[in-house]
């Protein structure tokens, strides 16, 4: 299954994969990136290993410990340039995560937009998933659910929110966008949850926090 290993020296990593829609354990198999063949093929080929169901060109490697994309030259180090323990993720391009994600936070049916939201905060180490989310409108569309929903989805939501801030360019969505901040506030009323209040609370200080440093 799996490629020609020519060079076994310094090139056999662990590959995980879990189908974004599944909530069970990632699969895990040890795969030689063999030197010669380019990033893309090994990543077809593990599309293949692992039965991926759709299209491999959607797919990338990342680094677990740091959620680096792989590069060609660091297949060319091997992984003791970062210990034998370095583990690859195989999953969706940020670009194609992100709209998927919008895509299923937009669902009339409701159906995996709980999940959906909880799932961001596995992404949000990934700056180009955080610039591709914020970019196709995911803060707006992140506050729009707030505002709509209620318990531990409109906690996740919340959650998911306070993250994308950590990013500069999530804060000053936010900030260039009085009318978000707005219905923030309407969140910190006596008839919603405290833990809620207390989320909306610590969103507002930053971007008060923000407003009074620029």
């Amino acid at each position: 299954m799996n490629s020609p290993q020519t060079n076994t020296s310094n090139s056999t990593y662990k590959v995980q994969y879990t189908h974004p829609d599944s909530k069970g354990t990632p699969a895990t198999i040890s795969y030689n990136f063999v030197p010669e063949i380019s990033l893309k093929e090994h990543i077809n080929t593990l599309c293949n290993n692992f039965k991926v169901p759709d299209d491999p060109s959607n797919y990338t490697l990342v680094q677990k410990s740091d959620e680096k994309h792989v590069q060609e030259s660091l297949l060319q180090l091997g992984p003791n340039a970062k210990g034998s323990s370095e583990v690859l993720i195989l999953r969706w391009k940020p670009q194609f995560l992100a709209s998927n994600t919008l895509k299923n936070l937009e669902d009339p049916t409701g159906k995996g937009i709980k999940d959906s939201i909880f799932n961001i905060r596995f992404f949000i180490h990934d700056a180009q998933f955080v610039e591709e989310f914020i970019s196709r409108g995911g803060i707006t569309k992140l506050l729009d659910l707030i505002m709509n929903m209620e318990g531990n989805s409109q906690s996740y939501a919340l959650t998911a929110l306070r993250s994308l801030m950590g990013y500069y360019s999530g804060l000053e969505e936010v900030m260039s966008r009085p009318g978000l901040v707005d219905r923030l506030f309407t969140l910190v009323t006596p008839v919603v949850l405290a833990s809620v209040c207390r989320q909306v609370i610590e969103l507002l200080f930053v971007i008060c926090n923000f407003d009074g440093w620029g």
